[in-house]
């Protein structure tokens, strides 16, 4: 693999806290309105440049002016450059867990070449709209997130590195604490640079269209930074997976009705509430009641990596079965939650009315995506909810020779 140290433009120390945000999409319409109009440096007013109340541009005009707001940062002094190409060790610390890996420079032609895999579709429009943004705006602001398998050498030196005084170490207000060390050293560089091209193969597991965008960048208008563009590359097992859980709405069927027909191929059990669920798993949820899911014995379980995954049996004996939901993707009686809090939301969510049963499952692994990219298939929508959710200006990676 051929991973390299860059030249990051990043916030100033003092402003990183204020600068680093989640992606705007991830803001209701109440909260991004209070960021834009209260903090006039957070990395939002870059990648929503209107502003606010005023008409909204679109396309080409509005990526033009992304750029100019980029532009108007650096000449502020809110953004530095790196004086010698570095590696960016990156940690996340929530209450109960932590995540750390490395953001660095990833080649292209990895990718091309299959050794940077997928799992998922993407659709063709998209990548070409992020390819005219990254062409117009002339950065990467988010990475890419890559996984592996466990590498000793690459733990060691991370956690080498990490026991010095963080660059960056500010607590977000979603409670999550960011740390960050650029690390230039000529001894580290290289042996990470080392141990990263010792790995055979890169999974994509956030990104899959800026990915895909940043390659067709490259193709059109190649240039030797294009040829690379910026990822987060961690240990599978420093991630955390998480399901989604599926709920369903005009279904016009009791609860009932749902349990006499689950109970063709599962073994149905009312329980007391939601609780964690591990490896197969799953639970329903409605008219107030939880029950635990068991496929039965004689219900036969595909071998292939995709089929045999919980969404893939959720699919084919719960949605088509009993609901008759065969499009996952388009059928507007089925929507996805992330199960974050061992059910709880669910819950909340069906008792509202909007919605009237909730199916959990127990998550996939790091492997389990592992088996469907190097299968060359693809998952299921929805199949799982990965973290880290990195952060949008961080560090920036000019796709510009300048």
């Amino acid at each position: 693999m051929d991973i390299r140290p860059f030249h990051a433009i990043r916030p100033t120390r003092d402003k990183a806290y204020l600068v680093a945000t989640r992606s705007y999409v991830s803001y209701s319409e109440e909260m991004l309105r209070d960021k834009l109009l209260n903090n006039p440096y957070t990395f939002l007013q870059i990648i929503h440049p209107d502003r606010y109340g005023e008409p909204q541009s679109h396309g080409m005009e509005r990526f033009r002016k992304v750029r100019e707001r980029f532009d108007e940062f650096a000449d502020r002094g809110i953004f530095l450059e790196e004086s010698a190409p570095a590696f960016y060790v990156y940690s996340q610390v929530h209450a109960d867990r932590s995540h750390t890996g490395v953001i660095a420079a990833v080649a292209i032609q990895d990718y091309l070449n299959g050794h940077i895999k997928v799992h998922e579709h993407t659709l063709h429009e998209r990548e070409e709209m992020f390819r005219d943004y990254l062409e117009v705006t002339g950065f990467n602001a988010e990475p890419v997130l890559l996984s592996h398998p466990r590498n000793q050498r690459i733990v060691e030196l991370v956690h080498q590195c990490s026991q010095e005084r963080a660059e960056y170490e500010f607590t977000s207000t979603d409670g999550i604490l960011h740390l960050m060390w650029p690390v230039s050293d000529a001894n580290f560089v290289r042996e990470l640079t080392e141990a990263y091209a010792a790995l055979p193969d890169l999974y994509i597991a956030d990104g899959h269209h800026r990915t895909a965008s940043s390659a067709l960048l490259h193709q059109s208008v190649p240039n030797k930074s294009n040829a690379y563009f910026m990822a987060m590359l961690m240990d599978e097992s420093e991630m955390h997976f998480s399901a989604f859980s599926r709920m369903v709405r005009h279904s016009y069927r009791s609860l009932a009705a749902v349990k006499k027909a689950i109970q063709t191929h599962f073994e149905v059990e009312e329980t007391m509430g939601p609780r964690d669920l591990q490896g197969a798993e799953m639970q329903l949820y409605g008219e107030g009641k939880w029950f635990n899911l068991r496929l039965k014995a004689d219900v036969e379980i595909p071998h292939d990596p995709v089929g045999r995954l919980n969404p893939s049996l959720v699919a084919k004996y719960i949605l088509n079965e009993v609901f008759d939901i065969f499009d996952q993707r388009r059928d507007e009686r089925l929507a996805f939650l992330p199960d974050t809090d061992h059910g709880h939301s669910l819950q909340q969510a069906i008792d509202s009315g909007k919605y009237e049963f909730g199916i959990r499952m127990g998550s996939l692994s790091g492997k389990d995506v592992r088996a469907v990219a190097d299968a060359g298939e693809v998952m299921p929508p929805k199949s799982t909810y990965i973290e880290p959710k990195l952060r949008s200006g961080l560090l920036i990676y000019s796709l510009r020779d300048e």
